[in-house]
């Protein structure tokens, strides 16, 4: 029902349900309730659940995916506590390289290089490590307008502020 709430974008029903939901069952039941917390916008709960159940899920490229893209959300929610804002950016990378090299599907690598190449951005880590992350997202989806578009991006940021020292 939560799901059906979430296709007609009524995010509110869909939490009240989700809300009675006392524990999944299993890895699976855990994988689809986080990403229905996901798309209600609770990140907070969806964390949560994805946290509780990481070992049975830590070999799971889209569960460790989606568990990386949620501390990135929470993160970037995060005002006024530099230290933790920090360290959940350091934790979704670390759970990005892990999903990069969990992933056997090229879609999914790609879309975790260019999640870690944002997080990279976030972090202020060298502009080849950077660079790099973009340059694979690219190379294996190289018809993925968004990341090239999030290249030059960057890129010209970067070029602003090298110009600026």
């Amino acid at each position: 029902m939560a799901k059906a709430y979430l296709n007609k974008r009524l995010s509110k029903r869909a939490s009240e349900i989700l809300d009675q939901i006392t524990a999944p069952a299993g890895a699976n039941d855990a994988m689809e309730l986080a990403l229905l917390y996901k798309r209600a916008g609770d990140m907070q709960k969806a964390h949560n659940v994805l946290a509780s159940h990481y070992d049975v899920l830590m070999n799971d490229p889209k569960a460790v995916h989606e568990y990386a893209q949620t501390k990135m959300k929470l993160a970037a929610r995060i005002r006024g506590d530099a230290v933790t804002k920090r360290r959940t950016n350091e934790e979704a990378a670390e759970l990005l390289r892990r999903a990069i090299q969990l992933a056997d599907n090229p879609t999914r690598q790609a879309w975790c290089w260019m999640d870690l190449a944002n997080t990279l951005i976030w972090l202020r880590a060298p502009d080849s490590d950077i660079r790099r992350a973009f340059e694979k997202a690219i190379e294996l989806l190289p018809s993925e307008p968004r990341f090239k578009d999030a290249y030059a991006r960057w890129q010209g940021r970067a070029q602003r502020n090298n110009r600026k020292t």
